[in-house]
């Protein structure tokens, strides 16, 4: 029997509340209530240092501990004696002012201009199962328009899932400029007083959502986006199911906001290319496939969808393979990579790109053994379809799909990408017009090891002898105040580094590339 398990967030523009009631409650002594862990993806969490728990006979101890969880260290929360019948726990947090200039995917509990944002896991206690949540805002606080979302749901709610399901949406609320087309399930949320250039934004928006809408064939619930300005790069962003937290970068913007399209593309296709996470067995490789389909669909919707020349898709395409040969971690296996990629930028990019070349290796293998009658377009769409209505498959279901089209090709395609190696792009992917040429781009090296920036003191060290970042001045020691990279797409952008040292802040940029390494392109046959 699914138990009722009800939710109370009450938030000012100061704090966030909670409180949780279990109406039906049976825990015995030492139970686990619930855990949070102390950072994801880079974002520290503020764990609470006390939760405070009552039932019919008064207060419940709660005992406080840190573990090693799944994602490290994680505070847990248990009760010092048995319960049963009703349970009320409560606890609070306050809520920092979210920093643009930080990398943050919205996980970490902020307050923008006028609105507050995180993910459930970052703020809520609650133990593990499945559980019918009857969730409710007071944002009285914020006025009467004021309201709140989490994941794709408007408003209080009633929702039966896992604690997992539950923890990993985001959670929004204030008063936010709303962005809505009639006919769309698309709505997008800005909460901040800079919006330039977002009415162009949500135009594109809506052009590739719509379209992809009907390419995917969805016929499910409201798409929602969370909108925030960001002092980091051009766009950015982390989709969840049904909704994504976005950060646009309007002042890097140059020409105009095609500039963006390519990333909001990659989001907006995880919302229909994604793969079972959290098995033992997965070993990672949801993120090799949610990735690659993401990198891979992204570059073929701006062709499809907007009408662009295939030009402007090819060129596409050889930024994602000159990202792919700069990165350090380019010819590592695919596990030692993922392993690292919760704390290293460099080791997170790199199923982004390894895979879009595998899925195009995969691509010509189903259309030869088909003799042109199916394309990758067949494989993805069977096996989504499939998995309606939550469009989640596992990596092995994958894998055997694949190799039934293929005849047993994909497997050595897949073992090539998983063992390591450098890979090369397919020579006639995109047909007789270009050919695949050899040239060269410059190694992302920031001169340093970056896990620094995640730890709590922030301190350089790993600088690497004759890096550019040892050049422009930056030592060991060095306690970083704020870091931004340079465009990524440019490897003459500078980073921008701001550190402390004797108690003086010094600046320092630097071009974040090293040495020259060989790189693939696609380039137009001279005719």
């Amino acid at each position: 029997m699914i138990q009722d398990v009800f939710l109370h967030l009450t938030v000012s523009p100061d704090t966030l509340s909670t409180l949780v009631t279990f109406p039906n409650a049976s825990f015995e002594a030492g139970a686990l209530l619930g855990s949070m862990p102390h950072n994801l993806a880079v974002c520290p969490f503020d764990c609470y240092k006390s939760v405070q728990a009552t039932d019919a006979s008064g207060i419940v101890p709660v005992t406080v501990s840190t573990i090693v969880g799944m994602f490290g260290p994680e505070q847990r929360y248990t009760l010092d004696r048995a319960v049963s019948g009703e349970l009320r726990v409560s606890y609070s947090l306050s809520l920092p002012a979210f920093d643009p200039t930080v990398r943050n995917p919205g996980f970490a509990v902020a307050m923008h201009d006028f609105a507050m944002t995180g993910i459930g896991t970052s703020f809520l206690v609650l133990p593990e199962g499945t559980f019918r949540f009857h969730l409710s805002w007071d944002l009285s606080a914020f006025g009467k328009d004021a309201f709140g979302v989490v994941g794709n749901t408007r408003g209080d709610f009633v929702r039966e899932c896992s604690t997992y399901d539950l923890k990993f949406l985001y959670f929004a609320c204030g008063n936010f400029k709303e962005y809505a087309h009639d006919g769309s399930k698309l709505h997008i949320l800005a909460f901040s007083k800079d919006t330039r250039l977002f009415d162009e934004f949500v135009s594109i928006e809506y052009l590739y959502f719509n379209y992809m809408e009907r390419f995917f064939h969805d016929t499910e619930g409201d798409y929602y986006i969370l909108l925030y300005p960001t002092k980091r790069t051009l766009l950015t962003g982390t989709a969840l199911p049904r909704h994504c937290f976005l950060g646009f970068g309007a002042d890097f913007i140059i020409h105009d906001i095609s500039e963006v399209e390519d990333v909001l593309a990659h989001e907006l296709t995880h919302n229909w290319c994604s793969i079972l996470e959290n098995q033992a067995e997965d070993d990672g490789l949801s993120s090799l496939y949610a990735e690659s389909t993401a990198e891979f669909y992204s570059s073929m919707m701006l062709h499809r969808a907007g009408g662009h020349e295939l030009d402007i898709t090819v060129d596409s395409i050889n930024r994602k393979l000159r990202d792919y040969y700069a990165n350090p971690f380019r010819n590592n296996a695919y596990r030692e990579t993922y392993e690292k990629s919760w704390t290293h930028a460099f080791a997170q990019r790199a199923p982004y790109n390894r895979g879009i070349i595998m899925l195009m290796h995969l691509d010509c293998a189903i259309r030869r053994h088909t003799q042109g009658a199916k394309c990758l377009d067949n494989l993805i769409l069977n096996i989504t379809e499939k998995n309606k209505p939550c469009r989640i498959v596992t990596w092995d279901g994958f894998c055997k799909a694949a190799s039934v089209l293929t005849d047993g090709e994909s497997d050595e395609i897949f073992r090539s990408v998983l063992e390591g190696g450098l890979l090369l792009p397919p020579s006639d992917y995109f047909g007789n017009d270009y050919e695949l040429v050899e040239s060269t781009v410059k190694e992302r090296d920031d001169g340093f090891d970056l896990t620094v920036r995640f730890e709590p003191e922030k301190l350089i060290h790993g600088l690497v002898p004759g890096s550019n970042a040892e050049l422009a001045g930056i030592r060991n020691g060095d306690k970083i105040i704020s870091f931004v990279s340079g465009n990524e797409d440019d490897e003459t952008a500078a980073t921008h580094c701001v550190v402390q040292r004797d108690g003086v802040e010094l600046s320092f940029d630097y071009v974040a590339r090293g040495k020259e390494v060989l790189c693939w392109q696609y380039q137009k046959c001279r005719n």
